[in-house]
């Protein structure tokens, strides 16, 4: 499967984003690609059918409503897109200073150009993210203490059981430094550690654990534990592929 994820940092709590954005048929109000919308209601099942302006038609399922998360998750049920077995969810995630995190993922398999295809799914969550952003305000990094802030990037890293979101700061040929946030915080912890270290030429990781932010499990199956010696082994694995993905560059 292929995982495409888009976030934007907002200047709202996610209470008050999540009333103005968070209802499934209210993509319509704030993405600027579509021309039209309509959906049957909030409750899981429920369909909603969305015209771009490009004339394309697809059709969606609500799988799962969660307000009090502030998220949802849909499936595509019909789409000119060439895909198969695409899921997606939105969700605001609390960042405890004010602000909210958007997080929108989706999951699919190309059926053919994978690399468009992925190119034309990123443009589109990105494009509506960005409009949340315009519409209700891009968190700005503060002024740092110290040293400088960086603008993290968002990346993926698939392992044997997660696909693991992290941001990561800095040189890329930098020396890596990878930070490790703790139950129940998320990477937003490390925001100011990260803008005093911003002038020293790190290469800075910053890992969503399993269980908060975008990482998601790649399967079903995989058992949802939180114990130290599963999140051993996620970093354990991380390490690896980062690890390795760092001697690529260098070949």
């Amino acid at each position: 499967m292929t995982r495409v994820v888009e976030t934007t940092r907002i200047t709202e709590r996610p209470d008050a984003l999540w009333t103005d954005i968070g209802r499934f048929g209210a993509v319509g109000q704030w993405h600027p690609l579509l021309s039209k919308v309509e959906s049957e209601d909030e409750r899981a099942g429920a369909l909603r059918t969305a015209e771009g302006t490009d004339g394309d038609r697809q059709i969606e399922r609500l799988l799962e409503a969660t307000p009090a998360r502030h998220s949802y998750r849909y499936r595509m049920e019909k789409t000119a897109m060439p895909v198969r077995e695409y899921t997606a969810e939105l969700r605001a995630n609390d960042n405890h200073d004010g602000s909210s995190t958007v997080v929108w993922s989706a999951e699919f398999e190309p059926t053919s150009d994978e690399a468009r295809t992925v190119e034309n799914v990123r443009n589109f969550l990105k494009a509506g993210l960005d409009n949340i952003a315009k519409l209700h305000g891009r968190r700005q990094p503060g002024p740092p203490t110290s040293g400088r802030v960086l603008e993290p990037e968002q990346l993926v890293c698939r392992t044997n059981e997660l696909d693991i979101a992290y941001e990561r700061t800095g040189p890329i040929d930098g020396r890596p430094l990878v930070l490790v946030h703790g139950w129940p915080d998320n990477v937003r912890c490390w925001d100011k550690t990260i803008a005093r270290l911003g002038g020293h030429k790190f290469c800075i990781y910053a890992p969503y654990l399993r269980g908060s932010g975008p990482t998601r499990f790649l399967h079903d199956s995989i058992m949802r534990s939180g114990a130290i010696a599963a999140l051993t082994l996620d970093l354990s694995q991380f390490l690896d592929v980062e690890s390795e993905r760092r001697r690529a560059r260098r070949l």
